[in-house]
Protein backbone atom coordinates (compact mmCIF):
# COMPACT_ATOMS: atom_id res chain seq x y z
CA UNK A 1 0.00 0.00 0.00
CA UNK A 2 1.54 3.33 -1.10
CA UNK A 3 1.06 6.33 0.85
CA UNK A 4 -0.66 9.87 -0.76
CA UNK A 5 1.58 12.16 -1.49
CA UNK A 6 -0.35 14.46 0.81
CA UNK A 7 0.31 11.92 4.03
CA UNK A 8 3.81 11.99 3.26
CA UNK A 9 4.01 15.67 2.99
CA UNK A 10 1.85 15.84 6.11
CA UNK A 11 4.21 13.15 8.30
CA UNK A 12 7.44 15.08 6.90
CA UNK A 13 6.09 18.21 8.60
CA UNK A 14 4.97 16.77 11.31
CA UNK A 15 8.66 15.05 11.60
CA UNK A 16 10.33 18.16 11.10
CA UNK A 17 8.61 19.62 14.05
CA UNK A 18 9.35 17.29 16.49
CA UNK A 19 12.95 17.44 15.25
CA UNK A 20 12.21 22.07 16.00
CA UNK A 21 11.12 21.00 19.44
CA UNK A 22 13.69 18.06 20.51
CA UNK A 23 16.42 21.04 19.23
CA UNK A 24 15.03 23.58 21.26
CA UNK A 25 14.85 21.49 23.86
CA UNK A 26 18.82 20.64 23.81
CA UNK A 27 19.16 24.18 23.51
CA UNK A 28 17.42 25.39 27.06
CA UNK A 29 19.12 22.19 28.77
CA UNK A 30 22.57 23.32 27.69
CA UNK A 31 22.10 27.07 28.34
CA UNK A 32 23.74 25.47 31.57
CA UNK A 33 26.99 25.62 30.37
CA UNK A 34 27.02 28.30 28.52
CA UNK A 35 29.24 30.19 30.95
CA UNK A 36 32.77 29.58 30.23
CA UNK A 37 35.01 28.64 27.11
CA UNK A 38 34.95 25.14 26.31
CA UNK A 39 38.28 24.65 25.46
CA UNK A 40 39.69 25.43 29.48
CA UNK A 41 40.54 22.74 32.17
CA UNK A 42 38.02 20.90 33.42
CA UNK A 43 37.19 21.83 37.21
CA UNK A 44 34.92 19.91 39.60
CA UNK A 45 34.17 22.53 41.50
CA UNK A 46 33.09 24.47 38.08
CA UNK A 47 29.01 23.37 37.90
CA UNK A 48 29.15 25.02 34.55
CA UNK A 49 31.60 23.01 32.95
CA UNK A 50 29.57 19.65 32.64
CA UNK A 51 25.85 18.83 32.97
CA UNK A 52 24.45 16.83 35.93
CA UNK A 53 23.73 12.62 34.72
CA UNK A 54 19.90 13.72 34.52
CA UNK A 55 20.58 16.51 31.92
CA UNK A 56 23.04 14.64 30.32
CA UNK A 57 20.55 11.59 29.52
CA UNK A 58 17.48 14.10 28.74
CA UNK A 59 19.75 15.47 25.98
CA UNK A 60 20.60 11.62 24.46
CA UNK A 61 16.94 11.15 24.54
CA UNK A 62 15.99 14.20 22.29
CA UNK A 63 19.09 13.14 19.94
CA UNK A 64 17.78 10.03 20.14
CA UNK A 65 14.52 11.47 19.30
CA UNK A 66 15.60 14.23 16.38
CA UNK A 67 17.78 10.97 14.97
CA UNK A 68 14.62 9.11 14.67
CA UNK A 69 12.24 11.84 13.35
CA UNK A 70 14.98 12.48 10.99
CA UNK A 71 15.14 8.58 9.56
CA UNK A 72 11.12 9.25 9.26
CA UNK A 73 12.19 11.65 6.82
CA UNK A 74 14.58 10.00 5.01
CA UNK A 75 12.49 6.99 4.33
CA UNK A 76 10.77 9.22 1.81
CA UNK A 77 13.71 10.72 -0.02
CA UNK A 78 16.53 9.56 -1.80
CA UNK A 79 19.59 8.08 -1.24
CA UNK A 80 21.34 10.88 -0.46
CA UNK A 81 18.80 12.17 1.67
CA UNK A 82 19.39 9.11 3.74
CA UNK A 83 23.06 8.76 3.33
CA UNK A 84 23.10 12.72 4.92
CA UNK A 85 20.83 11.53 8.04
CA UNK A 86 23.44 8.28 8.68
CA UNK A 87 26.54 10.63 8.67
CA UNK A 88 24.15 13.31 11.09
CA UNK A 89 23.56 10.00 13.12
CA UNK A 90 27.43 8.81 13.28
CA UNK A 91 28.34 12.65 14.55
CA UNK A 92 25.61 12.91 17.24
CA UNK A 93 26.99 9.61 18.42
CA UNK A 94 30.22 10.39 18.39
CA UNK A 95 29.13 13.67 20.17
CA UNK A 96 27.73 12.52 23.12
CA UNK A 97 29.19 8.71 23.42
CA UNK A 98 31.30 9.83 26.51
CA UNK A 99 29.27 9.88 30.08
CA UNK A 100 29.88 12.69 30.59
CA UNK A 101 28.55 16.24 28.49
CA UNK A 102 31.31 19.25 28.87
CA UNK A 103 31.14 22.41 27.55
CA UNK A 104 32.81 21.38 24.56
CA UNK A 105 29.99 18.93 24.02
CA UNK A 106 27.24 21.46 24.78
CA UNK A 107 29.09 23.83 21.94
CA UNK A 108 29.30 21.10 19.70
CA UNK A 109 25.21 20.20 20.16
CA UNK A 110 24.31 23.89 19.44
CA UNK A 111 25.93 23.62 15.97
CA UNK A 112 24.21 20.07 15.88
CA UNK A 113 20.92 21.66 16.41
CA UNK A 114 21.56 24.45 14.00
CA UNK A 115 22.38 21.78 11.14
CA UNK A 116 19.79 19.56 11.28
CA UNK A 117 16.76 22.42 11.88
CA UNK A 118 18.53 23.68 8.44
CA UNK A 119 17.68 20.63 6.55
CA UNK A 120 15.20 21.43 3.96
CA UNK A 121 13.08 19.08 1.57
CA UNK A 122 12.57 19.41 -2.36
CA UNK A 123 9.01 18.43 -2.52
CA UNK A 124 8.85 18.75 -6.34
CA UNK A 125 10.99 15.64 -6.91
CA UNK A 126 9.80 12.08 -6.16
CA UNK A 127 12.07 10.67 -4.15
CA UNK A 128 11.86 13.71 -2.15
CA UNK A 129 15.42 15.23 -2.11
CA UNK A 130 17.49 17.60 0.65
CA UNK A 131 17.91 21.07 -0.98
CA UNK A 132 20.02 23.89 -0.49
CA UNK A 133 23.88 23.70 1.10
CA UNK A 134 23.00 20.91 3.36
CA UNK A 135 26.14 19.09 2.05
CA UNK A 136 28.41 22.18 2.68
CA UNK A 137 27.02 22.96 5.96
CA UNK A 138 27.28 19.07 7.31
CA UNK A 139 30.74 19.28 6.16
CA UNK A 140 31.72 22.31 7.71
CA UNK A 141 29.95 21.07 10.96
CA UNK A 142 31.59 17.71 11.00
CA UNK A 143 35.36 19.57 10.17
CA UNK A 144 34.35 21.88 13.20
CA UNK A 145 33.92 18.97 15.57
CA UNK A 146 37.24 17.04 14.73
CA UNK A 147 38.91 20.36 15.02
CA UNK A 148 37.38 20.93 18.55
CA UNK A 149 37.98 17.68 19.45
CA UNK A 150 42.17 18.08 18.51
CA UNK A 151 42.88 21.20 20.41
CA UNK A 152 41.14 19.60 23.52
Amino acid sequence: MSLSPEVKLQTILQEKEKVRKATDEISDIIKKLGKGSPYRPPSDDDPYFRLDEQSALAVRQKIHQIISSLSVIAGFCDKSAQDHILRIESVARNITAKHEITCLEGFLLEKFCTVVNGIGIDFNKTPFSFYGEVQARFDKFVASVKASYKKR
